[in-house]
């Protein structure tokens, strides 16, 4: 009962920068969004954020595995409230490349909200991607 279908759309800018075995990016989003379900006035509002992530991923010699972290900060645009973070996501992973173009992948989110509830999250995230 907590969590509701929304509607978003984003634009993203994403720079990367190899360090040795490291590699380094940040990336921006700007993100529009709505919500499906009304409860109050306030839900029919759109809400826009500012989304920036910082990442660090390493290339393990010999192995198909890269492990990161990264820490990512939402600000909401046109904020009624004197809150300059709203939400702050650290994060950390691995991700094992199967074949060429196959991967899979673990990561642990622990996710923090300065305006809604719950307060905390713990999300443990599996992945599988294809890239061509």
């Amino acid at each position: 009962g907590n969590y509701y279908a929304r509607h978003r759309w984003a634009l993203q800018a994403k720079g990367d920068l190899p360090v040795g075995r490291f590699n380094l990016s940040l990336r921006y989003r700007f993100q529009q969004q709505t919500k499906t379900y009304i409860e109050d006035p306030d839900d029919e509002k759109t809400i826009w954020f500012n989304r920036t992530r910082f990442e660090i991923d390493y290339d393990v010699k010999g192995l198909p595995l890269k492990p990161y972290a990264n820490i990512e900060v939402y600000n909401k645009l046109f904020a009624e409230n004197d809150i300059f973070i709203d939400e702050t996501r650290y994060t950390i992973g691995a991700e094992y490349t199967v074949f060429k173009i196959h991967s899979v992948g673990l990561e642990y989110i622990y996710h923090v909200s300065h305006v809604s509830k719950p307060e905390y999250r713990n999300i443990l995230s599996v992945i599988y991607s294809v890239s061509f």
